[in-house]
């Protein structure tokens, strides 16, 4: 609460396949088809619709769903830009290691984790300071999804806590 008075709306930036890609002053509740409404429309059949950003967003089911005070983006793909591109096998490039601003091991921790080691990416690889902020599987030319393994991991380990 700013000036004592609570947060009722965001400015949210709406792109993609919309008419006219804008940022607005939403109110938090507004759900996404009326933030697209307001841009204009669809210009394709929605394929995804992410709040945040593409790379660390996260996926919303439809356009039924409302704003909140931490969305500060909406981002529509088509059908044909939400397709992902088939995983190829690592080629051990180590473009992961080098792009990780947290100087972490995606390949060694993906690895491991396919193994079911979990107690070594949290121990020796040290999972949980991983941001998730998607550097890894986005430089990576063999098209590997790294950052989904990483946070279930994460939540994993988490819980494992928690349970504690």
């Amino acid at each position: 609460m700013a000036e004592g008075k609570p947060l009722i709306s965001r400015v949210t930036t709406v792109t993609g396949c919309v008419k006219e890609p804008d940022n607005l002053l939403l109110r938090i509740g507004t759900s996404v088809s009326d933030a697209v409404e307001n841009c204009g429309g669809y210009t394709k059949t929605p394929g995804k619709i992410f709040f945040g950003g593409s790379m660390t967003g996260s996926c919303v089911p439809n356009d039924t769903v409302s704003v909140t005070k931490a969305n500060n983006g909406i981002v529509v793909y088509d059908e044909a830009d939400a397709k992902m591109p088939e995983e190829n096998p690592c080629i051990r490039c180590g473009r992961c290691v080098y792009a990780c601003p947290v100087s972490l091991n995606p390949m060694a921790m993906k690895q491991v984790y396919e193994l079911g080691k979990l107690d070594d990416m949290e121990i020796k690889l040290h999972v949980m300071d991983c941001i998730l902020c998607g550097a890894c599987s986005y430089i990576c030319p063999a098209r590997q999804y790294l950052t989904p393994v990483f946070k279930d991991a994460k939540d994993i380990i988490a819980a494992r806590r928690a349970s504690k």
